[in-house]
């Protein structure tokens, strides 16, 4: 209940701001994501991370919308985006599937994709088989990348009680903050309803993208928040063995989640690249 309150006191926030609210109706799902209108010409998707929502941007999406279209996306099964299936949870290939039916019918190619951990996995997925949709990738402490010892990033995403949310909760924030911790109880409950384990117990080992990533064209854009305690650095270097030109920029004293914990930084270096 305390998580769905905060992604309505989200949406309120936004709905002053003028970026509304709204709907698509997809085959397997209802897509929610949130749209500024201002005549702008280049229109940015945001991507979040796993077992968050777009709610993830509230301090980054009012800044970045007085410049650009901005669309912000709830993934299927998290924030308001439900699953009309019956499915407990989408696998990364039905995650495409859906993004794939979805962007191009909310946002006009070709588009720049914006995406944080799981959604930076996504947006490099998305622009490797649709390559003439999408104009520039920047990838914010994506996952999705493998390198020996990713198997303890699956462990860690194994929570069953409060001790092993702490475990997680501290390695995703360099320092989490001491006014979350009252609702960790509200934040179990959220990422057991969304599945959250029985998502990254899914993930194959032919979804990591290392093998397609010579296939990837896009001008491409690396934010990382040098202290990550989920996903290892090796990332930034296998990205870069892959990538020549890709661009990396580095967040000092920053976690895995810049967009929460150094909004001000990542927001300087998206004006910066965009």
């Amino acid at each position: 209940m305390f998580i769905d309150l905060l992604h309505r006191f989200v949406r309120q926030r936004f709905s002053r701001l003028g970026i509304r609210s709204k709907f698509l109706e997809d085959e397997h799902c209802l897509i929610h994501y949130y749209e500024n209108r201002n005549g702008a010409s280049k229109t940015l998707i945001l991507l979040h991370g796993l077992g968050t929502s777009s709610s993830t941007w509230a301090n980054v999406l009012p800044h970045i919308a007085n410049t650009f279209r901005v669309i912000a996306v709830d993934l299927p099964g998290f924030g308001f985006s439900t699953l009309k299936t019956g499915e407990e949870c989408l696998s990364i290939e039905r995650f495409h599937d859906v993004l794939a039916r979805t962007l191009p019918q909310i946002a006009r190619p070709p588009f720049a994709l914006i995406g944080h951990s799981l959604g930076g996995w996504l947006a490099m997925d998305y622009a490797i088989r649709s390559p003439d949709l999408v104009r520039q990738i920047v990838l914010i402490n994506p996952a999705g990348v493998r390198y020996p010892g990713i198997e303890e990033q699956r462990r860690l995403f194994e929570i069953t009680n409060l001790r092993s949310l702490y475990i997680l909760l501290n390695r995703l924030w360099m320092k989490y903050p001491w006014y979350f911790k009252p609702f960790a109880a509200a934040i179990l409950h959220d990422l057991k309803r969304r599945k959250v384990p029985e998502f990254v117990r899914s993930i194959l080992e032919t979804d990591f993208v290392n093998e397609r990533l010579a296939s990837l064209k896009t001008p491409a854009h690396l934010i990382w928040g040098n202290n990550d305690a989920v996903l290892r650095v090796e990332t930034v270097q296998i990205l870069k063995n892959a990538l020549p030109e890709i661009k990396v920029s580095f967040i000092e004293q920053c976690g895995h989640v810049p967009q929460l914990e150094r909004p001000r930084e990542l927001i300087r270096i998206l004006d910066e690249i965009l």
